[in-house]
């Protein structure tokens, strides 16, 4: 800004030109004015340079201060499930024990103003225990076959209950009708209940067609769980997310909890992911809410747990139905063979 007030710009001309406050602006060409500096001695300096030669004290404090690597921080964000809280936790303890570093909302400011990001988030209300929502993460684990060294996926089965946000993770080597539908019977048995409706994506695995108007038809494998755990299976909307906003908001954060520390690891099996998401997630279903007393856990044990309806006395099992084929009628052969 001191170029164009050399060229005789007013300081309300600067602010609305440079997108600037007038405090800021006025705050600057008075510290330019007291210590001497004009646009042809700052024009050769980078903006560190300008900024310590107006403002001293504060360029000695920030020198003092930990800074984050903005560009680190930026590519990061691109990998999946990493986000801001995550990064800045990791830079306060790559900062060290003694060093000061600064807090979280100066963190996300700071990229903010490095990246021009913005976010917005909606607030549902929910019963207990009506509903589970399920759906694959989109994320996946590495494989490493330590014989081979061959590198494969494990894929991310995620439900949750909206109420409690309590969630489940299973790691499966595909994503199949087979590992869906597993995945739901253990899920169910995790939470210890059957939710009253299973809200899903409208994946080819388990709906058949979802007309915008019209009755949804689901495969004939999926509706047998719904039968089986006396529940209703409705699919999202198509192309509408906000249709079951509560997993798509779960995904991401499992992404975070889950994805984004084990992002640089290589697990030798299946076994060995499972072990390792099972201790994630149970820091997540601990940890206390953003915005919320209390973690996950507390409100699905104290209120959600005793709401959905009792399992069946058996799991809902996975079949296999083949069509087409003669089968030797066993009844007459053993009465010719007696």
């Amino acid at each position: 800004m001191l170029e164009p007030a050399d060229r005789g710009m007013s300081q309300s001309e600067i602010c609305r030109t440079r997108h600037m406050s007038k405090r800021t602006v006025r705050e600057v060409l008075d510290a330019a004015r007291e210590r001497g500096v004009d646009w042809a001695r700052a024009r050769p300096m980078s903006d560190d340079e300008v900024w310590a030669l107006l403002f001293p004290e504060r360029a000695e404090a920030e020198r003092a201060i930990a800074q984050p690597d903005w560009g680190h921080v930026h590519r990061e964000l691109g990998r999946v499930g990493v986000t801001l809280r995550l990064l800045w936790q990791e830079y306060r303890d790559d900062a060290g024990p003694g060093a000061v570093t600064i807090g979280c909302s100066t963190f996300a400011r700071g990229y903010s103003d490095y990246a021009q990001r913005r976010r917005v988030t909606n607030h549902l209300e929910r019963k207990p225990g009506q509903v589970m929502g399920v759906g694959w993460s989109g994320s996946t684990v590495r494989l490493a076959d330590p014989g081979t060294g061959e590198v494969s996926k494990a894929y991310l089965f995620v439900a949750v209950l909206p109420y409690s946000q309590h969630a489940y993770v299973e790691a499966t080597p595909d994503m199949r009708e087979r590992a869906w539908l597993e995945c739901h019977a253990h899920a169910y048995d995790h939470f210890g209940g059957a939710a009253v409706r299973i809200v899903c994506d409208n994946l080819k695995t388990g709906v058949v067609k979802h007309p915008r108007d019209g009755e949804v038809v689901l495969d004939d494998a999926y509706e047998g769980p719904g039968r089986h755990y006396g529940a209703a299976i409705t699919p999202a909307p198509p192309r509408k997310p906000k249709g079951k906003a509560s997993v798509e908001g779960a995904v991401g954060k499992i992404a975070t909890a889950v994805i984004a520390r084990l992002r640089d690891e290589a697990f030798a099996g299946m076994r060995d992911p499972s072990q390792a998401i099972g201790a994630c997630l149970a820091d997540y279903n601990a940890a206390p809410f953003q915005k919320g007393a209390g973690p996950r856990t507390r409100v699905f044990e104290g209120v959600e747990r005793a709401t959905p309806m009792p399992l069946p006395a058996t799991p809902c099992e996975y079949a296999t139905w083949v069509h087409g084929r003669k089968v030797a009628l066993v009844s007459a052969n053993l009465k010719n063979a007696s």
